[in-house]
């Protein structure tokens, strides 16, 4: 029996003594379905983390089979890369889950795609970090700001990936000030004559 793939089966055509001998048969991608769970479970209890990977639920399932486009060789390539992402941010020592960011680069020459596998941090407690993103608008907002960079410095301390900081300390950013601007309306210290030169200087032109 050998395998290959389709420069393999047409070098193998082209002596008639070895055609002779093998019988291809084509090996679809695979879809999802109980068989390609199971492979997914069989990765996970090779792998041995210390920590459920839980790879058989439906929607990271899912999205493996998306960014691997159902070949044997990119799942384990994504998931080998997954797994010593997860190993080094256990060796952080940082009391934490992990979930999944993946980066998929282009195809190489061996026709598989490499993927880049980031294991974010985040703490259990992700009470504090609201309590903290409550005392960093509090402050911000007594001057008159929305606090982007302490959230950001807040989400860093944590370990957050940097995609997903970017849009929370944009979504609270927006929420505090649209806040205050609010207040400032109400409290009649808005109006159009003093806002639109504010608002045409700091329009982002470019």
């Amino acid at each position: 029996m050998g395998v290959g793939t389709r420069d393999a089966f047409n070098a193998v055509q082209t002596d008639p003594q070895l055609a002779t001998r093998f019988e291809p048969e084509r090996l679809g991608r695979w879809t999802m379905s109980d068989d390609y769970l199971r492979l997914l479970a069989s990765f996970e209890v090779a792998f041995a983390l210390a920590r459920p990977s839980k790879l058989v639920e439906r929607t990271l399932a899912q999205t493996i089979l998306d960014l691997s486009e159902g070949t044997i060789g990119e799942i384990s390539a994504l998931l080998t890369s997954a797994a010593l992402a997860a190993i080094e941010c256990a060796q952080s020592r940082s009391p934490a889950r992990s979930w999944m960011t993946v980066d998929t680069l282009p195809r190489g020459n061996d026709g598989v795609r490499q993927h880049q596998c980031a294991f974010n941090c985040l703490s259990y407690n992700t009470t504090l970090l609201s309590v903290i993103f409550l005392f960093v608008a509090l402050l911000y907002a007594s001057v008159g700001q929305a606090g982007a960079s302490g959230y950001l410095a807040a989400m860093g301390l944590f370990g957050l990936a940097p995609a997903t900081m970017k849009t929370t300390a944009l979504s609270l950013n927006l929420l505090v000030a649209g806040i205050g601007t609010l207040q400032f309306w109400r409290s009649g210290l808005l109006t159009w004559r003093t806002f639109y030169p504010f608002a045409v200087l700091g329009f982002p032109f470019h």
